[in-house]
């Protein structure tokens, strides 16, 4: 409240000094800011009714725009210097930047964020009175993605009901792994070496990679730059299975574990199902490559 106060006060005072006239503004009790909307906004559209010129309009919408929270309508009448009867209602002005009040009624979870919200029609602000009842529907907000959002104020005396239709990004918080330096193509070392953890928001969670237990499994495919995270499209499976080789065979059934050794009749590399043969029995079996010279068999 004092830091806003403060921007306020700056905000007037470096305004042009205008000679002394009586106007009114009558805000909104609520301003849902999306973008530079506000900045786009005709001047007319910000509040409810004045009789100010278009100089005071235009400093009340640079309060606007600078600030976010409660906005003291005396403290602003107060320092519109040269305009000391101007006279600015309610007495408290809030303003939203409008993904927090939407994120906040979608209930999204912690490791979720919305970006890029724009209104479709050409609305360029969210206005509404402190007695509206908002209501909010999304379709399909659980998971990552582009949404449509329709978000309503109804008047509870008059039951008019303002509605905006909204569109946004809904990304999810995910762990990545991002390299430390540029990686050449061309390079023999273990590239897992030049990797980091970080924290990334995207709408395509499945396409990054971080397995750093299975990264030994996969080569690059191409020369990879610093800070860039690493996904599923940039790396080349290995063949971890050579034809011919003797490899660990595990059997699994529910509890029961058995090991042996086969020979693969086929190269494979990591998930691939191989066809082997098992000298000790002298039958073909089939398992899926799970590791280096290691292939599983569920029983």
């Amino acid at each position: 409240m004092v830091k806003n106060i403060l921007l306020i006060s700056i905000l007037v005072l470096i305004s042009h000094a205008l000679g002394a006239s009586q106007c009114q503004i009558k805000a909104h009790d609520n301003y849902g800011i999306i973008g530079d909307g506000l900045k786009k906004a005709k001047l007319s559209s910000l509040v409810k009714f004045s009789n100010c010129d278009k100089s005071i309009l235009e400093r009340f919408r640079s309060i606007l725009v600078n600030v976010r929270g409660k906005i003291n309508a005396q403290q602003v009448s107060d320092n519109f210097i040269g305009h000391e009867e101007l006279t600015l209602t309610p007495d408290n002005i809030n303003v939203y930047q409008a993904e927090d009040l939407i994120s906040k009624k979608l209930k999204l979870r912690a490791d979720q964020k919305l970006f890029d919200l724009k209104l479709i029609a050409a609305n360029k602000v969210l206005f509404w009175s402190n007695s509206d009842s908002v209501t909010l529907y999304c379709n399909d907000c659980q998971g990552p993605g582009n949404r449509y959002l329709t978000i309503s104020f109804r008047n509870p005396i008059t039951l008019v009901k303002i509605r905006y239709n909204l569109e946004a990004t809904l990304k999810v918080k995910i762990k990545v792994l991002k390299a430390t330096n540029t990686i050449s193509i061309l390079s023999r070392d273990e590239f897992r070496h030049n990797m980091k953890e970080s924290f990334i928001y995207t709408d395509t969670p499945s396409n990054y990679f971080f397995d750093v237990d299975k990264l030994s499994f996969y080569r690059l495919n191409k020369n990879f730059p610093q800070g860039k995270a690493l996904e599923t499209v940039d790396l080349a499976a290995k063949y971890l299975v050579k034809i011919g080789s003797s490899t660990g065979v595990t059997f699994n059934s529910g509890t029961l574990k058995l090991t042996t050794k086969a020979i693969a009749k086929k190269a494979g590399k990591f998930g691939e199902v191989i066809d082997l043969y098992n000298p000790t029995t002298k039958k073909n079996i089939v398992g899926k490559v799970i590791g280096f010279n290691k292939v599983a068999v569920e029983l």
